[in-house]
């Protein structure tokens, strides 16, 4: 039975089916923990390869292997080149991030060539390559790291274009010093021309298919269900082609091809960026589970020593000296660059081009291709692992991460609203109302209540949540258009988990408890009609204690010390926190009653005089 799905399993179909489900299983898995995807990815695919023997990459694709693993990283720098505009950094950081690829490449690529020189007997050209190797840091790690560390605009845009187009350049150069290793070299004049070379076909390549593609969309010369697969043959092709005319010219095709395609104003990128989004994950959990399935313990093993003095060396010499060069004579703050510093994990690029360059030394009779390739490896796990768990309290430090979002919209003008709105605020939750419409606004404007003007696009109403630091939406309006489109921006800004939805009633209620929508039902069991019929009866929101509440309270928002709201439910409430509910009419009544009873008895018998003695 076990030969049998041995067997099964090394078919090519059934190895990619494994490598999704246990690369997406452990993406699911770290973020749930929030710790770096990509340590439970290596993780898992040293359990299904050299532990299991689950899967052997090279017996099942065989020479479809490296060019499987370059197209999928030409993919993710595609998406990432989509996420890169130019005009969201200022003159001064584009100065900073034009010297990090040029003067900060070439001092990291020094100073690890030089460190990997005096630990190990490689020869000098693998560890050139290994120098060249370790200028890349990587989107698919830098990017989810800069979300964790909620770093400040500045900061965080340098690291984002440094960490994408750091890539191609680190491949390009990593493949002319792996020519100069198998065959010998004319000279560096003939370096610098393969290297320029490479780099003018590539961006040459990727900028005429951007620029064709953008012409097709924007004369809609391609109906819309095909616009976005039409995007992704284009960033196909781009690679491909690149590589026609120059190895690893793809790289730097499809990266140029991604960020023409963000810094361009003809079409919308919205459609192109959700499907480059949803494949993103998949083709991660094939890279990695892959690539870590190729590694052998004994030759990890071997190497860890040497590996975990590279990462010292790495994290604090390497690192900063870049940064340090970099930044000579730049506006950037000290603490700006001290973190700058502190953040340059190995990814994808690197475990990838690493596998391809060892398994290319091996057979060209190179000493020291697999002890190349382990120790990349090693210090891929070892610089996530460093940087994942340093970078948001390192960012706290240094005081260059933005604040925890704590505002809330509100997206209706009923009642409820208003009256929800209005607590919140004067507790002291940011809080921003979208209303249906010009009279509504008004009316809200009146109650005191911050409302917002503006269109109902994805960029200026997003601008909105982070400048209000939304933490969670309430949607809730008289209008179904209002709702849908404030709800897509929300799950897209910032993710399904953070929008709510009130029903309007026990019809809509039923809908959004049987119908697959975005976001989560607030106040479960209750509707707007029931919050407004509660407000014209004489109910209201109050803030109060835990200990005040009662079983007749409604839709309790908690308040954490920091003024943090959080949607309750009963169950959810500890001695010592702050709520925000809606009281009943009857309790409030219990409440006057009560009082009014306390006031009589208070007249009738009075406190005695005290009595003096003489």
């Amino acid at each position: 039975m076990t030969a049998v799905l041995l067997a099964t399993i090394s078919e090519p179909v059934s190895v990619l089916g494994l490598a999704l489900a246990v690369g997406i299983a452990a993406q699911w898995v770290g973020k749930r923990l929030g710790i770096p995807s990509i340590v439970f990815m290596l993780g898992a695919g040293l359990v299904c390869g050299p532990w299991l023997d689950l899967i052997d990459p090279d017996a099942s694709f065989g020479p479809l292997l490296t060019p499987m693993i370059g197209l999928g990283v030409g993919l993710l720098l595609f998406q990432g080149g989509l996420t890169l505009e130019w005009s969201a950094i200022g003159s001064s950081t584009r100065h900073v991030v034009l010297r990090l690829l040029t003067m900060g490449t070439l001092t990291t690529l020094i100073l690890a060539t030089g460190a990997v020189r005096l630990l190990t007997d490689l020869p000098s050209s693998v560890a050139v390559l290994f120098g060249t190797i370790m200028v890349v840091t990587g989107p698919t790690v830098v990017i989810p790291l800069l979300r964790s560390a909620r770093l400040r605009p500045r900061v965080a845009n340098i690291l984002q274009w440094e960490g994408i187009a750091v890539d191609p350049i680190g491949a390009v150069l990593g493949v002319v010093v792996l020519e100069v290793a198998l065959k010998g070299s004319e000279g560096p004049g003939a370096t610098l021309w393969a290297v320029a070379r490479t780099s003018v076909i590539g961006v040459s390549v990727g900028v005429a298919l951007a620029i064709a593609l953008v012409i097709a969309l924007h004369r809609h010369w391609v109906p819309d269900e095909l616009r976005s697969p039409l995007t992704i043959v284009v960033a196909v092709g781009a690679y491909a082609l690149g590589n026609g005319f120059a190895d690893e010219a793809g790289l730097y095709a499809t990266t140029a091809a991604g960020i023409l395609l963000a810094n361009q104003r003809k079409v919308p990128l919205r459609p192109i960026e959700d499907f480059a989004h949803t494949i993103e994950p998949l083709v991660l959990a094939v890279l990695f589970i892959l690539l870590a399935a190729r590694v052998q313990f004994d030759t990890l093993s071997s190497n860890l020593a040497t590996a975990a003095i590279l990462l010292v060396v790495l994290v604090v010499v390497v690192r900063p000296a870049a940064v340090f060069v970099s930044t000579i004579g730049s506006s950037i703050t000290g603490r700006e660059r001290a973190f700058l510093a502190c953040l340059a994990p190995r990814g994808i690029v690197a475990a990838s081009v690493s596998a391809v360059f060892g398994a290319a030394l091996t057979e060209g009779g190179v000493a020291g291709g697999e002890d190349l390739a382990a120790i990349t490896f090693l210090l891929v796990l070892g610089t996530v692992l460093v940087y994942g768990f340093a970078a948001r309290p390192l960012a706290r430090a240094l005081r260059v991460d933005m604040p925890e979002p704590t505002g809330v919209v509100v997206v209706g003008s009923r009642p409820w609203a208003r009256a929800f709105s209005s607590t919140l605020a004067g507790v002291g939750v940011p809080t921003l109302l979208v209303a249906e419409g010009d009279d509504a606004a008004e009316a809200a404007i009146a109650d005191g209540l911050l409302v917002y003007r503006g269109r109902l696009d994805h960029q200026e109403l997003a601008e909105a949540f982070d400048a209000t630091g939304t933490r969670w939406v309430l949607v809730g309006s008289d209008q179904d258009a209002l709702d849908e489109t404030v709800a897509e921006v929300t799950a897209r800004h910032l993710g399904s988990s953070r929008l709510w939805r009130v029903a309007r009633d026990l019809g809509q209620h039923q809908h959004l408890d049987e119908t697959a929508v975005e976001g989560r039902v607030a106040f479960r069991g209750l509707t707007q009609d029931d919050l407004d019929d509660a407000l014209a009866k004489g109910g209201a929101f109050l803030h109060i204690t835990a200990e005040e509440r009662r079983d007749g309270d409604l839709g309790m928002v908690g308040l954490t010390a920091d003024t943090v709201p959080e949607l309750l439910a009963a169950d959810d409430v500890w001695p010592g926190d702050r709520l925000v509910v809606l009281r009943h009419p009857a309790e409030r009544e219990t409440d006057d009653a009560v009082s009014d009873q306390t006031k009589t008895l208070d007249a009738a018998d009075p406190e005695p005089e005290p009595h003096v003695a003489d």
